[in-house]
């Protein structure tokens, strides 16, 4: 489950609106970090939310998102797999 989440994850990063990081996405692993390895911005970050809620159909509230979970991979995969865990649970 975690390895499809991250190919999903390299897929969302291989869009148009990220084609600068094109090189650096087959490279990702879930101890990269989107703001020192990738150097996203705070709007990068909120472009990419909306697209994982999008890709995994689900919604976040505001409250649930940190600034941390961004920093590793590892932590947004965990992230999405709990968003997911709570759908299937609805």
């Amino acid at each position: 489950m975690r390895n499809t989440i991250l190919q999903r994850l390299k897929s969302i990063l291989m869009a148009d609106e990220y084609l600068v990081l094109k090189d650096q996405v087959s490279e990702l692993s879930e101890e990269s970090s989107l703001i020192d390895d990738l150097i996203f911005d705070s709007l990068q970050i909120l472009n990419l939310i909306v697209l994982i809620e999008e890709e995994f159909g689900f919604v976040s509230e505001a409250e649930e998102l940190e600034l941390d979970m961004f920093d590793k991979i590892s932590m947004l995969i965990d992230f999405i797999q709990q968003k997911i865990a709570e759908k299937n649970c609805a």
